[in-house]
């Protein structure tokens, strides 16, 4: 009988709503989305120990101790939603304090070369001076197997992990260089409220089929969304992916009400 091996997989949130100056409201919001979306069976069927948020006022320090003390990881999940801003020479910069920032190149550094990793930012990036059925794994289910079962959605989720290659990093932004990220108070950032609406919206369609959807095609409705949204201010990009080898984002198993 084949073994097949556990996928060790970590979900890391990151934020930085900024000051009285500059304070974010919607990042909390945001925060309390990803969290219940990765709890879900729909999101993947996380655990909580698989789910940290970082503290706020984060330190690259911390950072370096939560990687260092990690172990062994195959895929990491880390979503970014707060200030940012754009370095030429760096790219993308994800503020964690007022001093400090960490940008795509010191997180590969940390993560290494054995883990798949998709970076999910809301975030500005000012400068500093598929088509539907973008399916990744198609399922269909006897009557008897029609209940959710959170078991099932894990394991369709890992399946598809396991089928990423080592060292993969894929970033998922709600603007391009250049460009501002808007929020709102009440449904938080645009890029992140739309990435899990479009989620929603395709587990409780009878139109799209069962089976796991990968980031690139919600990408794609939830970049259109964000683009009404900020009236053509915003243009989301996504990077690191190819069509047939991407991280999954949603398991779907039938359609059913969410909350």
């Amino acid at each position: 009988m084949k073994i097949i091996s556990a996928v060790r997989r970590k979900a890391l949130i990151i934020h930085n709503s900024g000051d009285a100056s500059n304070f974010l409201k919607g990042v909390s919001v945001d925060i309390a989305n990803i969290g219940r979306f990765l709890l879900s069976d729909y999101g993947g069927a996380w655990e909580d120990n698989e789910i940290t948020v970082a503290p706020d006022n984060s330190t690259a320090e911390w950072f370096e101790n939560y990687f260092r003390n990690a172990g062994l990881v195959d895929y990491y999940l880390i979503f970014y939603t707060g200030h940012g801003s754009y370095d030429e020479e760096k790219g993308p910069v994800y503020w964690l304090n007022h001093n400090e920032g960490i940008y795509n190149a010191w997180l590969q550094d940390r993560i290494g070369e054995n883990a798949t990793t998709m970076l999910i930012s809301d975030s500005c990036q000012v400068i500093e001076e598929l088509e539907k059925g973008g399916i990744l794994e198609s399922r269909t289910f006897s009557a008897v197997d029609l209940e959710t079962d959170r078991a099932k959605c894990r394991k369709l989720y890992n399946d598809v992990l396991r089928k990423l290659p080592k060292g993969m990093f894929v970033t998922a932004s709600s603007v391009s260089p250049g460009e501002e990220a808007a929020e709102n108070s009440k449904f938080g950032g645009y890029y992140i409220h739309s990435l899990l609406q479009t989620a929603k919206d395709i587990v409780q369609n009878q139109e799209y089929q069962n089976g796991v959807y990968g980031i690139g095609y919600i990408h794609s409705l939830a970049a259109e969304q964000v683009e009404q949204l900020s009236a053509g201010k915003q243009t989301p990009y996504i990077e690191g992916y190819t069509r047939s080898s991407q991280p999954p984002f949603i398991v779907k198993l039938r359609p059913e009400k969410l909350i």
